[in-house]
């Protein structure tokens, strides 16, 4: 018996190997798609986070500065009322202290 040559004729190797361009064309359009695809997705993710950030902005800048500037504002309302009340005078000042544990003491006893 005779051994057998795999690959003896040539020009059968060569036909088994050629491209097949129709199969190259549709990977090529299969990977194009494949590739908007991803681009699509990417786009959509950076136009989501666009858009949350602008909100994170709007909620920053109208209700927390908008909270802070309304503290400021009071805790200086509250600053020139107590300012009035210190005058320099120390009897004035006695008056006032005597009359704050007087209110304390008769909500004290009523609360009980």
């Amino acid at each position: 018996m005779k051994a057998r040559r795999i690959g003896k004729n040539p020009q059968a190797k060569a036909r088994r190997f050629r491209p097949n361009l129709a199969d190259d064309l549709l990977s090529a359009r299969f990977l194009s798609y494949r590739d908007e695809g991803v681009h699509r997705g990417v786009l959509a993710v950076g136009q989501a986070s666009v858009a949350l950030a602008k909100l994170s902005r709007h909620f920053d800048e109208r209700g927390i500065d908008g909270a802070i500037a309304a503290l400021v504002r009071g805790l200086r309302d509250l600053d020139l009322r107590a300012r009035r009340l210190q005058s320099g005078f120390v009897s004035r000042d006695l008056v006032l202290a005597a009359g704050g544990a007087l209110l304390l003491l008769v909500l004290l006893v009523f609360l009980r």
